[in-house]
């Protein structure tokens, strides 16, 4: 009988331990996906800026944002933002105008500096679920 008590009694203390492990991992999980945000959030246009200004000194070019389609962020140690913007861009020397649609992911460090991780011209944005 006391056998019994004790294997029963381990048996729920390792149930709760390692439950709440798994209930810890999937919690993670869930909360590093990339959320949904309004492209007029402080963060968002902050992080579409820089990216114009980051992309168009690589390119010798300047590229101002002329609007924020649809705008995601994804909390790590920072944030990504994950972005989809109309930019219009005039290569130097050039005086034509050219505007494309560009998906660009940044990364905000937790010093507050950021960093042009991708920059890629597309045909339409996704819409963010």
């Amino acid at each position: 009988m006391k056998n019994n008590l004790r294997t029963m009694l381990m048996c729920a203390a390792f149930g709760i331990i390692f439950g709440g492990v798994t209930m810890n991992s999937f919690a993670q999980i869930k909360t590093g996906g990339y959320k949904k945000v309004a492209v007029t959030d402080a963060g968002v246009v902050a992080a579409a800026e820089f990216a114009a200004q980051n992309q168009g000194e690589k390119d010798g070019a300047e590229i101002s944002v002329q609007s924020i389609e649809t705008a995601q962020r994804q909390t790590v140690a920072g944030a990504n933002y994950k972005l989809c913007v109309e930019v219009l861009l005039i290569a130097e020397g050039d005086d034509a105008e050219v505007r494309q649609l560009v998906q660009t992911v940044v990364f905000l460090n937790l010093k507050k500096q950021y960093m042009l991780k991708s920059w890629e011209e597309i045909e339409g944005c996704e819409t963010p679920k």
